[in-house]
């Protein structure tokens, strides 16, 4: 089953911990894992490159300059 993301979390880059387990992760894998991985590019890649959204999930650095355009 294909986890759905709302059309403005993916204008705006952000990912959501459930679409990325859906999405990258195997079945077995726990919700935990996104969280441990996350980690883990922030000790190598440095604090900066993902972002926490709080109540949406995890943004990258490069796409912090994309935003949905208004409609109308």
């Amino acid at each position: 089953m294909a986890v759905s993301e709302p059309e403005e979390a993916r204008v705006a880059g952000v990912f959501s911990r459930a679409g990325l387990l859906g999405k990258v992760f195997s079945a077995a894998d726990q919700p935990g894992a996104v969280d441990i991985y996350v980690h883990y590019i922030r000790r190598r890649a440095g604090r900066g490159i993902i972002r926490t959204v709080h109540g949406a999930g995890y943004q990258l650095e490069d796409l912090l300059w994309i935003r949905p355009t208004p409609t109308g």
